[in-house]
Formats: structure tokens, sequence, C-alpha cells
């Protein structure tokens, strides 16, 4: 099968990489702007020089990073009071044979080396692609999603991320997503120790550093929601029209959209904790228990041009305008 590119996913990837350079230089320099004016200041006021000041902030600050990477590398949850992040490993079961022979069947049709597969144990049903290349790639499906849709739907889903595989958009989401994750972490860290610090009476001071911990996060947040927001919605409504190319029926595609949709949405929030161990910006469907870093539910919380996800409505109106283009050249 003759795979021809989509120029209109390609240039967004290319944007989408050059706001996350800029990003990533956006960060030290303005971290370094904010260090040397306040070391001005105590310079002023303390009557020594800058280059001191920054000398002694350099050392102490590197000394805090070094013991907190200590602490919650080797410490353990007996000293933090929480478990390991490590603890909460998802539990990788045996491929199901259905699931082989539709991954082969696809990229037989493809003339491409079939991606790793792998099957996690879960109770949201969905799948998304992980790796750095297509050669690296894993497409990973879940039990429930499994058990929630026939085979031929199944193979629909494959198909759509096998598309994400073809088109390398897996690797630019990955990093596109980096502030999001980066916001996650800083939230957690903050959560986790800030209740422990206030118990123990901690300096007015720690919570202005936890203060300052979650305005950090809700900035990093933004900013990987807005570059998320650039390729994501694109990139999914590319990866449909791939599937209905590899299968040519757009009808079990759609089908098995509805079923996630659904599934997603009414499935209540204590049924929703697996959604967590999932990238929600590379899942087939919105996840957005797992998305919103103050806890919210996103779906309220979120303008639609920040959303990672089309709607279900504009995902099955280009799949009907897929299946037509597709009836015309054939």
């Amino acid at each position: 099968m003759e795979w021809k590119p989509d120029r209109g996913l390609q240039v967004r990837m290319v944007a989408t990489l050059c706001l996350v350079v800029l990003f990533a230089i956006a960060i030290p320099a303005t971290l370094w702007l904010i260090v040397t004016a306040g070391a001005r200041l105590v310079a002023l006021f303390t009557g020594t020089t800058m280059t001191a000041v920054l000398i002694m902030a350099g050392l102490a600050g590197g000394s805090s990073v070094l013991g907190f990477y200590v602490i919650e590398r080797y410490a353990g949850s007996d000293l933090t009071g929480f478990p390991k992040d490590g603890d909460d490993e998802p539990v990788v079961v045996e491929v199901p044979p259905e699931v082989e022979a539709r991954a082969t069947k696809i990229a037989s049709h493809l003339s491409v080396p079939r991606p790793d597969i792998e099957c996690r144990t879960s109770n949201v049903p969905t799948a998304f692609t992980t790796g750095y290349s297509p050669e690296s790639a894993t497409i990973v499906v879940t039990t429930a999603l499994v058990e929630t849709l026939s085979a031929d739907e199944l193979e629909a889903v494959l198909a759509h991320e096998f598309t994400h595989v073809r088109h390398r958009d897996f690797l630019v989401v990955t990093l596109a997503s980096l502030p999001l994750r980066l916001a996650l972490r800083v939230r957690k860290y903050a959560d986790r120790h800030w209740a422990l610090d206030a118990e123990r009476g901690a300096h007015p001071l720690v919570g202005l550093f936890f203060a300052f911990s979650y305005a950090l996060s809700a900035v990093f947040s933004f900013v990987g929601r807005v570059l998320l927001a650039l390729l994501s919605r694109y990139r999914e409504l590319a990866a449909d029209r791939g599937a209905v190319r590899i299968t040519g029926n757009a009808g079990e595609l759609a089908s098995a959209l509805r079923k996630l949709y659904d599934a997603t949405a009414t499935r209540p929030p204590a049924d929703m904790r697996d959604a967590y161990e999932i990238p929600p910006e590379r899942a087939i469907v919105p996840l957005s228990m797992a998305t919103d870093v103050d806890g919210t539910d996103s779906a309220d919380a979120d303008t639609p041009w920040l959303e990672t996800h089309p709607s279900l409505e504009t995902r099955l109106e280009r799949l009907r305008e897929a299946e037509e283009q597709f009836e015309r050249a054939s």
C-alpha cells in the first residue's frame, strides 16, 4: 500500500517542535534573570559583590537539589511517609491472539515491520502508541479495550495506532507534553510534602516555596496544554483518516469511537484511577481525569481550543467525509 504523507500534520509538527525549543530556552533564561536580579538586591543590601552572592546561592541551591535527590532516590517510604511512584507500575499481560493476528494483518497490508504490541491490565478502554521512532514503537492496548470492542472494531483502532507510527507524530507529542508532565510532577511533589511539613510546623518560607511550586505548575500546565492543542486534535483526525485508508471501512472505527467516548464519559470518577497511568495526550479518546492537573473536571474547565482531542461529533463527520473520498478514489 502506497502511503502519502499528511502535509498539514507535518507543518504542525514542525511548528510544535519550534515552540518546544523556544520554551526550553525560555526556562533557563527566565531563571537566570530572576537569580541575577535577586543577587543584585542582596549585594546592594549586604555590601558584598554580586559574584559572591551568585556563588553562595549556587552552592546552596546545588546542595539542596543534591539532598532532595538523595532523599527521594534512596530514602524510601518509611522516611517520606509516601509510597514510591514505581509501586504503581502497570501490569502487562499476554497479548490476545486476535490482537496479534489483526496487527500482523495490518503490517502486512502496509508492507512494514509490525510494531511491538503490549496489553496492560486496566479498567480504562483505550489504546496509545509509545516510543521514539517507528523502529522502537510499541502499540499499547488495555484489557478493557479488548473486552469492549468487537474484532473488527479492534482492528480499526489498531489501524488508527499504526497511522500514528507511520506519521511519526507520537515523538513530537511526547516532547510537546513535557511541560504538562513537569507540571504534574511538581504538583504531585507539592501535594505529597506540603501536608507533612505543615504537620511538623515547618518554617513559613517552606509554605512560600510550595506556593511558588503551585504557581510554576499552573504555568507549565498552561504551556503544555497550548503546545498539545496545536497538534493533538489534528493528529487524531489524521490518524482516523489513515485508519479508513488501511481498513477501507469507516463504520467500524466510528462504532469503536462511540463505545470508547461513551465508556470514558459515563465511568464514575472512582473507576478512572487507572487513567493516571496512561499518557492522556496519546490515548485514542480523551481521558479528562488524567489530564487535569488541578483535579477538577477538565471537560468543564477547559476552553475548546485547549482540548487535546476532537469531539466525537467532529470525528464522526470527518470519518464520513474520509469514507466518501476513499470510495470516489477507488
